[in-house]
This record gives C-alpha cells, sequence and structure tokens, in this order.
C-alpha cells in the first residue's frame, strides 16, 4: 500500500507561465510543479509511511495518471513531457532523501471505465508511489475520491466546475476552471458586436465543462445563442448539423472539441460555402488542433476567422494566431468579476494582469496567468 503522506504545498501561485496550450503545457506545468514539490517536502513522509510506501532505498514513483491513448491521447504526451525531465532533474541532484524519482504512466483513455481499473492496480501494485500528475477532466470526478482515500497527492489539469470549491487535502490544480474560460469567450465575443451565436461541443465531459457560464454570461451580456450543438466526437460527417447551423445565421461559433471532429465539422462547413468567425477555448490552441483545422480550412483562412483562448503562455511556445490582447485582458478580468469565487483549486486570481513584452508574446500576462486571441 501507499504510505499515508500528507505532502506540504506551497501557496498556490503558479509564477511564470502556463499554457498557451490547454493540455499541453498546461500538463507539462503540472507535472515539473508535482517532481519539484515532491522533491522540496518528502522529509514531511520519511517516518509515516508503511507497507509498499517509500521506505528503504527504492526509487519514489510519480504517476502520470492520463489519457495516453484515444482522442485526448495529448494529455498523456504533455504529462510526459513534465515528469520525465522533471525527475532527470531531481536525481541528477542526488534524489530525494536518498531516493530517486521515475515517472510512470498510468492510461486512462480519457475514460472512468478504463481508469478506475487502472488506478486501483496502481494503488495496490505500486512501490513507492508519491504522487500523481493528473488526472485529466474526462475522468476527474471518477478518479480524485480513490487517490483521496488512498492518501495520494495530485497536481490535476482537469478545469472541471466541480472542483472550483476543492476542499480535498490532496487534489490541487494549475490552472483556472473551464466555467472562467467560458465567460471569458462570451464577453469577448459581445466586446467586438458578435450577438448571435452559435455553440459547436462536443458532447464529452471536458468539452462541456465550459457551455453553462459560456451560456448565462452570453445571455446576460445580450447575446442570442441561436443553436447550441452537442455532438458525439469523430464521427465521420457533421453535414447535417453544420447544415443547421449554417441556416441559423450566427455570427460568431464557439467550439470545443477533439482535432478530428471539430477538422470534420469545419471541413464540412468549407463544403457549404460558409465562412463565420471561430472562437475556441483553450482546447483549440494545441498543436493538433491546430493542424488538423488548419488543414481543413487552410492558413489564409484560420489567421481570418480562428482565434483560440489559453489561460496562460508557455515561454518558447510555438506562435499561435494573436489579436486584440488588451480584449481578453478585459475578458479575464470580467470572468473572475462575473464569477467571484474562491477557488481554492485553480492557481489564478483576479485583478492581477499586466502588460509583459506585448510584440513578442502578443498577450497580456502576469504572474497569474493570460489569455491570448
Amino acid at each position: 500500500m501507499v504510505g499515508k503522506c500528507r505532502v506540504a504545498a506551497a501557496p498556490r501561485r503558479y509564477r511564470g507561465s502556463t499554457p498557451a496550450m490547454r493540455r499541453q503545457a498546461r500538463g507539462r506545468a503540472g507535472a515539473l510543479a508535482l517532481a519539484g514539490a515532491f522533491a522540496l517536502t518528502m522529509t514531511a513522509c520519511s517516518s509515516s509511511t508503511s507497507g509498499n510506501g517509500n521506505s528503504g532505498s527504492g526509487p519514489l514513483t510519480i504517476a502520470m495518471v492520463e489519457a495516453f491513448t484515444g482522442p485526448n491521447s495529448i494529455d498523456g504526451i504533455a504529462a510526459a513531457a513534465g515528469c520525465y525531465p522533471a525527475a532527470k532533474v531531481v536525481n541528477a541532484s542526488g534524489g530525494v532523501l536518498g531516493h530517486q524519482i521515475q515517472c510512470v504512466p498510468v492510461d486512462t483513455r480519457g475514460d472512468p471505465t478504463d481508469a478506475i481499473p487502472a488506478v486501483e492496480k496502481l494503488i495496490a501494485t505500486t512501490s513507492g508511489l508519491v504522487g500523481v500528475a493528473g488526472p485529466e477532466s474526462g475522468t476527474a470526478a471518477a478518479l480524485v475520491p480513490i487517490l483521496t482515500k488512498a492518501h495520494i497527492p495530485m497536481i490535476s489539469q482537469n478545469g472541471l466546475s466541480l472542483f472550483d470549491h476543492n476542499t480535498d487535502p490532496y487534489f490541487w490544480r494549475n490552472y483556472p476552471a473551464d466555467d472562467v474560460g467560458g465567460v471569458a469567450l462570451a464577453y469577448w465575443a459581445h466586446h467586438l458586436g458578435y450577438n448571435r451565436a452559435a455553440l459547436f461541443f462536443d458532447n464529452s465531459t471536458a468539452a462541456q465543462g465550459s457551455v453553462p457560464d459560456l451560456l448565462r454570461t452570453y445571455q446576460r451580456l445580450g447575446g442570442k445563442v441561436v443553436i447550441n450543438l452537442s455532438v458525439p466526437p469523430d464521427d465521420t460527417s457533421y453535414g447535417s448539423e453544420i447544415h443547421r447551423l449554417i441556416q441559423a445565421h450566427p455570427q460568431v461559433i464557439f467550439t470545443e472539441s477533439d482535432p478530428q471532429t471539430d477538422a470534420t465539422a469545419f471541413g464540412n462547413m468549407t463544403t457549404f460555402g460558409a465562412h463565420i468567425p471561430i472562437f475556441g477555448t483553450n482546447a483549440t490552441v494545441i498543436p493538433q488542433w491546430l493542424k488538423a483545422v488548419g488543414k481543413t480550412l487552410g492558413n489564409a483562412s484560420m489567421a481570418t476567422y480562428y482565434r483560440g483562448t489559453a489561460g496562460r503562455r508557455q515561454a518558447g511556445a510555438a506562435a499561435l494566431p494573436v489579436a486584440r490582447p488588451a480584449v481578453l485582458d478585459r475578458a479575464l478580468r470580467r470572468a473572475d468579476h462575473l464569477l467571484a469565487r474562491d477557488d481554492r483549486g485553480a492557481l489564478h486570481q483576479p485583478g492581477r494582469l499586466q502588460q509583459v513584452h506585448p510584440q513578442r508574446d502578443g498577450a497580456r500576462c502576469g504572474q497569474d496567468g493570460c489569455l491570448l486571441l
């Protein structure tokens, strides 16, 4: 069994940048933070473990509980991109109390049906398990109670509003909730004069996280949602749904779906000859989405019609389509104002943005975050 240890944690303020890419940079940052946290705090655990805990000289295990296969496999790639380099740095510096750190992938496939037995097996069989990077949005609701019961600290990259008022001492996340992004999108569109909107989201838990507050805020600001589509991901065609969307005459499309789904849908839209601005959540700024949809729409149309938001920008990340940074600064401020919540889970605080290298970064960024167009 795992040692029962509460890992001391620093105040939830993430200095520097997490992602311009919701899953990739955010997951990388979470895994890095988790490895660093254990390197600094394992002294609190050295005398309180039992069974298969971190006693002896064996390695300490950080499990990357993410989707490594399936439509959300970018989550696992992101976690690995953070955990392995962090472990290498910690180990090169002598490890933790004589222990080396190792990263172990646990594939959830983004589905609780697969994730629950995988995590139960992890807990039952893994020696020296001291923490988890994850879980992601698709499995967090099911896995967090299991990991908490086993006294395993987590740094999760999920954005579920379920955790907005978290009091679980083992659960931490390094990103604002999805509902904050939904509010920001609504305010953004309203500011630009788009008062008729269509929603095209797949029906996954992760994608739907932004929808309730997006709807409430957009309507509160006077906007009208002319059609709200929730579709199964990865169909071969969304022609009928896109035809209905076009007939509703929206001025803007809000979207979050995996790369294949949105590429197929917007390919259908191109076939119908429609050109409608597309505003995507932070799930749309990952390279896989940009590549898939960009191939369908073409670079010129992407530059003209697509804009995507992200909570933070990773230093050195690839350039993304960027415009009107001040608008998104105000959108994030407005999101915080409208929600006005004490969010223990998200590492974001209102009213702390400042402009940092706008020409280089294409956004207003501060120690608590940025938004990109």
